[in-house]
């Protein structure tokens, strides 16, 4: 017997979920979802051992990942931030 979905009430009522929705669609909904925490905490975790092997230039790329995390609210413009970013940044061969 299936237990009633957490995302039967409010998303269906906003209309965020498709009529059809059943199950599966909800169930690929929360693999994405736990796939994209998966990720950003492997992200993080190898972030916080390159810093604590005293990575000097992931010092200094820390503080610029915090201060465009401040200044830019949306996920989309945060993304663009990290890319002006990345095109801007010196380069050495």
């Amino acid at each position: 017997m299936l237990r009633p979905s957490p995302f039967s009430g409010a998303e269906q009522q906003v209309k965020s979920l498709p009529d059809t929705a059943d199950v599966r669609y909800l169930l690929v909904i929360t693999c994405d979802i736990a796939q994209d925490r998966e990720a950003s905490v492997s992200t993080d975790a190898l972030w916080e051992e390159r810093v604590r092997a005293k990575d000097r230039i992931l010092r200094h790329l820390e503080g610029e990942r915090e201060r465009s995390a401040t200044n830019t609210p949306h996920p989309d413009d945060l993304i663009a931030a990290y890319i002006d970013c990345a095109v801007t940044a010196p380069w050495q061969s």
